[in-house]
């Protein structure tokens, strides 16, 4: 077994076990009124995600053999710094923004237009991909609150319910 294998299979074989044991103490948890007022929502949620997460580390290409880096290529130029750090800056600033609008125009659209603005700021220039996701998972997350879980969402579940009603 190569060091990189190793090196991911234990940090998600612990994850995975982490995030079973969240689901699995959330789902012994009391949820007599549902699941919006219900103590194990939140372990549940997070529970999935780190399983789902170790399940991804565990799918990621293994990376290739690299050639030792020359000398030219370790530095970091300038124009990188600032573009490291502007990314850094803008995760906080666009949460912080992204919160406040969820209050003023619900949540679906919120999320919506996140999406679509973190996507084109990572570097996706399809515009097919790029609202095929973004609604999907928007319509998505708002379902599983909505139906699944009979919880609110943040601002309100406006524009899911006048499409199930």
């Amino acid at each position: 077994m190569t060091s990189s294998l190793k090196s991911r299979l234990i940090p998600g074989m612990l994850t995975a076990l982490i995030g079973t044991g969240l689901v699995w103490q959330g789902l012994h948890m009391p949820h007599e009124r549902g699941w919006a007022t219900s103590p194990s929502l939140f372990p549940i949620i997070i529970g999935s995600v780190l399983f789902l997460l170790a399940i991804l580390l565990q799918l990621e290409p293994l990376p290739r053999d690299r050639k030792a880096p020359d000398s030219s290529s370790e530095k970091e130029s300038a124009a990188e710094r600032r573009r490291r750090v502007a990314l850094t800056t803008a995760v906080p600033v666009s949460l912080a923004a992204y919160i406040l609008l969820v209050h003023h125009i619900g949540f679906e659209l919120a999320t919506l237009g996140y999406l679509v603005a973190g996507m084109w700021a990572l570097g996706e220039r399809s515009l097919v991909r790029i609202l095929v996701a973004s609604l999907l998972f928007t319509a998505i997350i708002a379902f599983m609150f909505t139906q699944v879980l009979q919880t609110l969402l943040p601002g309100g579940a406006v524009l899911l319910d006048r499409f199930l009603n």
